[in-house]
């Protein structure tokens, strides 16, 4: 999932609900980013509403202080014990009238009123989730469970996500081709270790982002690009009673590869198919991407830039372009034998790259822009 917060929302009155979801999500102006939600502002309101306009929740979720709990059978690690705070839209506690419950996935864990887990037997995935009604609304969270038989488990010394050496942290949208296997996005690598240095396996971790609208990660730490900007992931755990969490800020830039088609479109007013570049328009990629042309028409065209000076040539995940240079791409077309031909071109240097069909005086833009 993309953030630890999970939040599911269940209204008794329907009316009163639905009115509150218009307001927050139709008509909202104005929002804050709150742990990878979307959150609405105050000073939200319904534009066709009257001036005695819904006002929201005191309560938007309720958060658990841990979300990945590693246990063991053997006493005393067999215990621990969630705390579960209301909060409003700004993230600040909130004093409700009626406190938190907690519900477990299954009899491997036992959970009483107060939040403290009792680990039962060996688990991986079992989960206690904490649940607040408030206004009519309820709110959950939950913490996911490993639990061992280790009956002296090590004491954790050193925890973090930081890549390795030659790791910057920084990816593009849309990944790219390397070796002809297409990559996007990244993988959270956690080292964990006792004070000997020595790895401590198998325990639960969670992740989550600060803008999903930029990345997002999953519980198993794999990180996925969204838009460009900056981005804070965090890791976090209790294992074995030991609290533990480290960040690492990823760069996302622009994209470094994109894939267009080359397909029969019959103009208006015509009656014959001319092969076109489709998504037709300007594309914003970063520099040294690659774009890939697919040709799904019988008949041949080619590309011509403006100035392919720059246009580079670049494995196409099949085979080098069996022309073996840059530059424009000579006229070719599906067959028998290429049921799916597609040249490809690499931009190595930033510049505004016009370019049209042999067989159509439509012009298309590339713009490849360097990080700032």
């Amino acid at each position: 999932m993309a953030s630890r917060y999970r939040r599911d929302i269940v209204g008794r009155s329907g009316h009163r609900i639905r009115a509150w979801r218009h307001v927050c999500i139709h008509t909202c102006m104005r929002g804050i980013a709150v742990y990878g939600f979307a959150v609405a502002a105050a000073g939200c309101a319904d534009s066709t509403a009257p001036d005695s306009a819904i006002a929201l929740p005191p309560v938007w979720r309720v958060q658990l202080d841990h979300h990945a709990v590693t246990l063991s059978t053997a006493s005393p690690y067999d215990t621990a014990r969630l705390v579960a705070t209301p909060r409003d839209t700004g993230g600040r506690p909130v004093t409700v009238a009626m406190r938190p419950h907690f519900i477990v996935s299954d009899s491997s864990l036992s959970v009483d009123s107060m939040g403290f887990v009792r680990a039962n037997f060996p688990t991986n995935g079992s989960y206690v989730v904490a649940v607040l009604s408030a206004n009519n609304i309820t709110y959950r969270d939950s913490a996911y469970f490993t639990i061992t038989t280790v009956a002296v488990p090590p004491v954790v010394d050193t925890f973090t996500i930081h890549p390795l050496a030659g790791d910057s942290a920084k990816f593009a949208i849309g990944g790219a081709f390397m070796q002809g296997t297409f990559v996007s996005g990244k993988s959270l690598m956690p080292h964990v270790t006792d004070a000997s240095g020595d790895p401590i396996t198998g325990v639960q971790i969670t992740y989550e982002t600060s803008d999903y609208r930029i990345a997002t990660v999953n519980r198993a730490g794999g990180v996925e690009p969204v838009a460009p900007g900056k981005v804070l992931v965090t890791a976090s755990a209790l294992i074995y009673g030991v609290s533990v969490t480290d960040t690492l800020t990823y760069t996302v830039g622009l994209p470094l590869f994109t894939s267009l088609n080359i397909i029969d479109v019959i103009p208006f007013g015509q009656t014959h198919a001319i092969p076109t570049v489709t998504p037709q328009g300007t594309i914003t990629l970063g520099v040294g991407a690659e774009i890939a042309w697919s040709h799904t028409s019988r008949t041949p065209s080619g590309l011509i830039f403006d100035d392919s000076t720059n246009v580079a040539p670049e494995y196409d995940g099949f085979g080098i372009d069996p022309t073996g240079l840059g530059g424009n791409i000579a006229p070719f077309a599906k067959d028998a034998t290429h049921p799916f031909p597609r040249r490809v071109r690499s931009f190595p240097h930033p510049g505004v790259y016009t370019y049209y069909s042999t067989v159509s005086t439509v012009r298309d833009t590339i713009i490849i822009q360097s990080e700032h």
